[in-house]
């Protein structure tokens, strides 16, 4: 009888041993399982913001593109309306303004230009390497080229100059004004530490001869080859007066 009685506690407590281990591992697992669970909702709360950040990067480059489409229409229009004007120009009233006023105010209202990169971005940019603003909105006198995008001076004189660049977000940029292959200055864009575009403007007056060359170029400084583009990054100049 007492042999039995021994036998059934023992069976009793091996049985809570079993119910308390399998009680223990359940909870771990249930532990474990609720961290994965954490881990897998922190990925995804990445991910969406990745994606949402990617969706306003998306949508300002919709924007850039509807306003080059938008800046083309008008420079359809503008092109079409000043072609029939000069047309319908007076070739006598045109002598009589020269015969009015000298040749160095003249020659002033003929030399002015305002370019742009239309390209969405210019990227792989090399130390020194020439930006060519490749859509003229005005070239009076045809003194810059977008095809190699050098300025060449017709006239010895002042010049004003005028450069507005623009960068993406996390990017920053040095260009360098040029003149004769000498660099004269530089320009930083920087918006390395900012989820935004970010564009700067700086203005030069230089005491130029006829003939020199003046462009803009990427610098051997930090150097990371990107501009943004779509006529937000432009040069434009203009002869301030002539000079002895």
């Amino acid at each position: 009888m007492t042999e039995s009685v021994q036998s059934g506690s023992i069976f009793c407590f091996v049985c809570i041993v079993i119910c308390s281990v399998a009680a223990a591992s359940s909870a771990a697992e249930d532990k474990i399982g609720a961290e994965y669970i954490l881990r897998e909702i922190q990925n995804l709360k990445t991910k969406v913001s990745e994606l949402e950040n990617d969706v306003i990067r998306l949508q300002r480059r919709n924007d850039d593109l509807e306003q080059e489409v938008s800046t083309l229409q008008h420079e359809q229009e503008y092109t079409k309306e000043n072609g029939a004007v000069q047309s319908y120009g007076n070739k006598a009233a045109n002598q009589t303004y020269y015969e009015k006023y000298p040749r160095s105010v003249a020659s002033s209202c003929q030399i002015a230009f305002t370019v742009g990169v239309s390209v969405v971005d210019l990227t792989n940019l090399g130390d020194h390497h020439t930006v060519i603003f490749d859509r003229a909105i005005s070239n009076i006198g045809n003194a810059y080229s977008t095809t190699s995008g050098i300025f060449q001076v017709p006239l010895k004189g002042a010049y004003v100059f005028t450069l507005t660049m623009m960068v993406l977000s996390r990017h920053s940029e040095y260009l360098e004004i040029v003149v004769d292959g000498n660099r004269i200055n530089d320009i930083l864009a920087d918006a390395s530490s900012v989820d935004d575009f970010m564009s700067t403007t700086k203005q030069w007056i230089l005491d130029l001869n006829s003939g020199s060359e003046v462009w803009i170029r990427t610098s051997s400084y930090q150097n990371h080859g990107e501009i943004h583009g779509t006529m937000h990054t432009l040069f434009s100049g203009f002869l301030l007066f002539e000079t002895e």
